[in-house]
């Protein structure tokens, strides 16, 4: 593998490094307007802008979660996790 950068990795650095500065706008402008996001505390999921800015916002008034991606790349592919 190259030194380059691949591009889904920086997108995913910048997608936490949003979440982690609370950031909600940064982060919903690097997904799609359909996200799906997992309620990981609460169950479930949340669908589109909207809910999960309200997910979030609720979310971080009872917890101060930190999360850092650990990403894995297959051949043909890239998979992430949250640790």
């Amino acid at each position: 593998m190259s030194n380059q950068p691949v591009p889904e990795i920086e997108l995913l650095h910048a997608a936490y490094a949003a979440f982690n500065a609370r950031d909600i706008d940064a982060a919903l402008a690097l997904m799609t307007p359909d996200v799906a996001w997992a309620r990981a505390f609460k169950g479930g999921f949340v669908r589109g802008s909207e809910e999960v800015r309200a997910y979030w916002t609720e979310q971080w008034s009872e917890i101060d979660p930190h999360v850092e991606p650990t990403i894995d790349l297959p051949p043909g592919g890239c998979r992430t996790y949250c640790s």
